[in-house]
């Protein structure tokens, strides 16, 4: 049997309905290189059992109780055969040449290497504006050094999990908080943007208000353990009720930079992108007085 080059690892909780989508854009991958797909799942749904039918060359990891992306992932990493890990979501599409792409990053001597994310669902104003509260760091079409790439699209090469432990497990930023271990080490973090795929965005109110409270406790949780910007709001609590207008000007320069027709959407939308700030601060105050949970790398 070749080699196993390399590792993709998809968590998955209750997703069915994406799933099937995102192991189909995986399996399709034209790369020259051997390649093995982990899906860790924790679903109560029936996914599980519907993946063991219908992939059987997928390595299926089954656990018993829900479990965060974090912790899930590094039991993927624990029983991985490649030397290159890549990561993504079940709410993500891959281009065919994803994989291909970030080989050729790692074996060039990039040890973190990922691409921007694109909106999966451009057309829908909740979508959108999810994708422009959450992905805006991630966009562009220069390849460039970067402090962070979220785990839906990026890889590493195992030995860093080696030298700088696994992921938290945290209910969210565990992906945040490990590439900037990573870069604030040193290391480089590189952003591709040959490294392609879309994020499909959640497009009921009630989900997308619900992640922006979870992203606004992630941010709390992730300055209570790494010194980044904005660290001095747990010092100055009070000082969070400025998040909204804060973000506003990071975003908006952000977009100009990098992706100047996101920022004419995120104008048109800023009548729903406002609340999504004010309940991401909601969720940031929260874990500020919020005890940091028991975190541990499984």
């Amino acid at each position: 049997m070749a080699e196993i080059i390399a590792s993709v690892i998809i968590p998955s909780y209750n997703m069915r309905s994406m799933i099937g989508d995102c192991l189909d854009s995986v399996l399709a991958q034209k790369t020259e290189f051997n390649y093995e797909i982990i899906v860790v799942d924790s679903s109560d749904d029936g996914t599980g059992e519907w993946l063991a039918g219908r992939y059987p060359q997928i390595v299926l990891l089954r656990l018993q109780q829900r479990t965060f992306p974090g912790a899930a992932r590094n039991a993927a990493i624990k029983i991985a055969q490649g030397e290159i890990l890549a990561f993504t979501d079940c709410d993500c599409i891959v281009d065919p040449d994803w994989l291909q792409n970030m080989i050729e990053n790692q074996h060039a001597g990039q040890r973190v290497a990922g691409g921007p994310v694109g909106n999966g669902t451009p057309w829908h104003p909740v979508g959108t504006a999810e994708f422009l509260l959450e992905f805006n760091s991630f966009l562009g079409r220069r390849l460039r050094q970067v402090s962070v790439l979220p785990t839906c699209n990026i890889s590493y090469r195992r030995d860093l999990f080696d030298q700088y432990g696994l992921f938290l497990a945290t209910i969210k930023g565990s992906d945040s908080i490990f590439s900037r271990k990573i870069a604030q080490a040193g290391i480089p973090v590189y952003l591709d943007p040959r490294i392609r795929m879309i994020h499909r965005n959640r497009t009921g109110w009630r989900k997308f208000f619900r992640n922006q409270y979870n992203l606004g406790i992630g941010s709390a949780q992730t300055r209570k353990i790494l010194t980044i910007s904005g660290s001095n709001l747990l010092k100055f609590p009070l000082l969070g009720i400025f998040i909204p207008i804060l973000r506003t000007g990071a975003i908006s320069l952000r977009l100009l930079r990098w992706s100047p027709e996101n920022f004419i959407k995120f104008v048109l939308l800023y009548w729903l992108i406002l609340p999504g700030l004010v309940v991401f601060t909601a969720g940031f105050f929260h874990g500020v007085k919020q005890p940091l949970p028991p975190i541990h790398e499984n």
